[in-house]
């Protein structure tokens, strides 16, 4: 059993249980509460554990995915500035094939 594993679970299952509790208002209030248990608990090593065990659990599989094609879109986009046809305000076209 690994214990660090099994506490990134409960934080990530509780942290994503008690923001859907509340309203928008009060989320950076949960959020704020959230970081000072870790704090005063030791268990801020854990954070960036519990940060992808969250995403796992809020996002579903398909935007996971999604997220990561758009992700190795973006990187094949601008390192190979070559395929950029024109660039405006938040648009880019790109040439995708010959």
């Amino acid at each position: 059993m690994n214990l660090n594993k099994d506490l990134i679970q409960v934080y990530a299952k509780t942290l994503y249980d008690t923001l859907h509790e509340v309203g928008p208002e009060a989320q950076d209030k949960v959020l704020d509460n959230f970081m000072e248990i870790l704090k005063e608990r030791d268990h801020l090593f854990l954070f960036d554990g519990i940060v992808k065990e969250f995403e796992k659990i809020a996002l579903p599989t398909g935007f996971t995915e999604n997220k990561k094609v758009v992700e190795a879109l973006n990187y094949q986009i601008y390192n190979n500035r070559d395929n950029i046809i024109s660039e405006e305000e938040g648009k880019i076209v790109i040439k995708v094939d010959e």
